[in-house]
């Protein structure tokens, strides 16, 4: 009987594919433990928003998730909760009755929602309190705001949702440095049509366009179904690759005579969608008006060309308005009212003066709606 010996490549191989399956699970399980941290200290912001042709995206209603803002990571996080309408707010009925208090609609982007701050210190809720304390009139505000919202995704939630709520007062709060290109798709977007998007023919009429889910998204690279999958299912992936491609949008070349005539049509489509919106909300038998968000000085080459352009617009077009920029610059609180890093955003302390100023603001239009109605 001849014997052979083992040659010891049956062993090798085991012990490679064993070495491969302990550093795939070890790899596996860091990933894990690591994807628990990220979404537990938090490090990324959980999603709070779906795709919706009409508004481009809208809250997810019944939820609640973990807000912050990863380049200002320890600058503020928030548990932000969403209402059965799709509102970062308290419950409100669209049904109305002849007791109920004098309603108000605020429309705008994040800085109406507020999710840097706590709820209950929100401009909307600070003035909620303010004018229901001693008031001669009840009040019920109610929170329209979305983040990253333009002039014609304020426009197409009013449409679609907002006059559900059947206000009496409507209240867009307008960013200037933003809110005028953002209405150019073609600067907003590159051209893509993915979202809802604002144009004008040759004769100056307004059309509003919705969205088409079939045209690329601007804001989200195009891959393959694995990075979709990802993206979708993991925080920690979200928060590399946002990082790896910070700034890597879509880019636009234009020379300065075509980002003008670009700025001049947004301008354009502004001064058209604010006009479109007073006649919609009006026609519903509500007054309207808009309050400008004060300029943080703090920001880098701060210019105030946009705010001069957005007053006197508002008041070629005959718009009520409000532009708190000396009650921010005069505050005596001795606090910042703009968050440090944001920069873009209020703290508590601007939350609390702009919640003065919706005060005045609402106090003085519903005082001017009934000297109107005598």
């Amino acid at each position: 009987m001849i014997e052979t010996k083992p040659t010891g490549k049956p062993g090798w191989l085991r012990r490679v594919v064993g070495l491969l399956i302990f550093g795939s699970f070890a790899v596996a399980f860091t990933l894990a433990v690591i994807e628990l941290i990220v979404r537990v200290v938090p490090l990324y912001p959980d999603r709070f928003v779906v795709y919706d042709a009409a508004t481009g995206w809208r809250h997810i209603p019944n939820f609640t998730g973990t807000y912050l803002f990863p380049p200002c990571l320890g600058e503020y996080h928030q548990t932000v909760t969403i209402n059965s309408h799709g509102l970062r707010d308290v419950e409100h009925s669209y049904e109305r009755t002849e007791d109920d208090p004098y309603r108000v609609l605020l429309l705008g982007d994040s800085l109406t929602t507020g999710f840097e701050v706590p709820f209950d210190v929100t401009a909307f809720r600070e003035a909620n309190v303010l004018l229901n304390q001693g008031s001669a009139f009840p009040v019920e505000i109610i929170n329209g705001g979305h983040q990253g919202y333009n002039t014609v995704q304020s426009l197409a939630f009013y449409m679609v949702e907002g006059r559900r709520y059947q206000p009496d007062l409507v209240i867009l709060l307008f960013e200037p440095s933003n809110d005028i290109s953002d209405n150019n798709h073609f600067l907003r977007t590159g051209g893509s049509t993915y979202l809802p998007y604002a144009a004008l023919d040759e004769q100056g009429v307004l059309t509003i366009h919705e969205g088409d889910v079939s045209q690329p998204d601007p804001f989200k690279a195009a891959l393959n179904p694995l990075h979709d999958a990802l993206y979708s299912a993991s925080n920690l992936y979200r928060l590399l690759y946002d990082r790896a491609t910070v700034g890597r949008g879509f880019t636009l070349t234009l020379t300065h005579e075509q980002y003008a005539a670009e700025l001049d049509r947004a301008s354009q489509i502004t001064a058209a969608l604010l006009d479109e919106l007073r006649s919609v909300v009006e026609a519903d038998g509500a007054a309207f008006g808009v309050i400008i968000a004060p300029l943080n000085w703090n920001r880098i080459n701060p210019s105030l060309e946009a705010w001069q352009w957005i007053t006197q617009t508002l008041e070629e077009q005959g718009i009520v308005y409000r532009y708190p920029q000396e009650v921010f610059d005069n505050s005596s609180t001795g606090q910042n009212l703009f968050y440090t890093c944001d920069a873009y955003h209020w703290t508590p302390s601007g939350h609390a003066l702009m919640g003065t100023v919706m005060t005045e603001f609402i106090t003085a239009m519903h005082l001017a709606r009934s000297d109107d109605t005598r």
